[in-house]
């Protein structure tokens, strides 16, 4: 798959909770893109099957009356077309984004972050670690239309990232696995919350939970792919807030899902460093591939 695959891959997958409202089209209104998102899986349904899609697939709640006014808003915006009583997305609205996604594509791939040269590093800034998710993927992307190595492996202190996400996210995985991507997760712990976490990658990439590995067992994350290193600490603050839950939290029915996510739109001072040094990735890869 190349590139552009790639980007789709990552585009097809954005109706996670609200852990993934970076992909959001619209996030001020996240109802206008849960029901972009669900006439767009479920095309030509009625208002009431849309209303159960966004029960049952996105978590939403939302009155029939509420519904009818946004969708409304929505035919009259000619974002969706009704036909015979049922909902589909304007073809024409679609093909307006089409043309505005590949524009902005070629503008972006004319804006050269990376490569960097051997020993170059640069530095992202940020306010939340929702911030901090959606810096990472891009560099990520970036990194995948770069590089020929397809195979990543990665260390979090904690499986914060596996939690409270829907079991869409395995279809994600392997659409990762088929685009050609390879990664190996480490969990610096062995907590229930984290074993948990390794489970659900487990069914498609290599995933251990490690007590005592060789790197900072609270408020850490690294990605070593190809002659790249990705490193993020966490701000103390932050990185205590996840401690407690994976402390505490010992099964799933103990979980609070609401609780966790805002975690991860508190503030704080962030900073997602990558750095090019060969030596030094092939010395990190080192101590993660022993796990495997």
């Amino acid at each position: 798959m190349n590139h552009e695959g790639i980007v789709q891959v990552f585009a097809k997958y954005e109706n996670f909770p609200m852990i993934r409202i970076m992909f959001a089209l619209d996030p001020i209104h996240p109802l206008y893109s849960a029901i972009i998102d669900m006439v767009a899986v479920y095309p030509q349904c009625t208002i009431a099957q849309l209303h159960e899609h966004l029960r049952s697939k996105r978590k939403v709640t939302v009155s029939l009356p509420q519904l009818y006014r946004v969708v409304t808003r929505m035919l009259n915006g000619q974002i969706l077309i009704k036909i015979e009583g049922t909902l589909s997305l304007n073809l024409m609205w679609v093909s307006y984004l089409e043309f505005l996604a590949g524009r902005a594509k070629r503008i972006l791939q004319r804006v050269e972050e990376f490569p960097l040269r051997l020993g170059e590093k640069k530095v992202y800034l940020a306010h939340s670690f929702l911030d901090i998710e959606a810096i990472w993927n891009h560099v990520l992307v970036s990194l995948y239309r770069l590089l020929q190595e397809r195979t990543l492996y990665k260390y979090y202190s904690h499986a914060w990232w596996q939690l409270g996400r829907n079991a869409e996210e395995i279809g994600f995985y392997k659409e990762l696995k088929e685009a050609g991507i390879d990664c190996h997760w480490v969990f610096g712990n062995d907590t229930a919350l984290d074993r948990i976490g390794a489970q659900r990658i487990h069914e498609v990439f290599p995933a251990v939970t490690a007590k005592g590995a060789p790197f900072p067992s609270a408020g850490y994350n690294l990605n070593v792919y190809g002659e790249y290193v990705i490193e993020c600490i966490l701000p103390e603050k932050i990185a205590r807030h996840f401690a407690f839950f994976f402390d505490r939290v010992k099964t799933m029915e103990e979980f609070d899902h609401d609780l966790f996510l805002d975690i991860f739109t508190m503030r704080g001072s962030y900073k997602l460093t990558v750095w090019r040094n060969a030596k030094q990735a092939e010395l990190l890869r080192g101590k993660l591939r022993k796990y495997f």
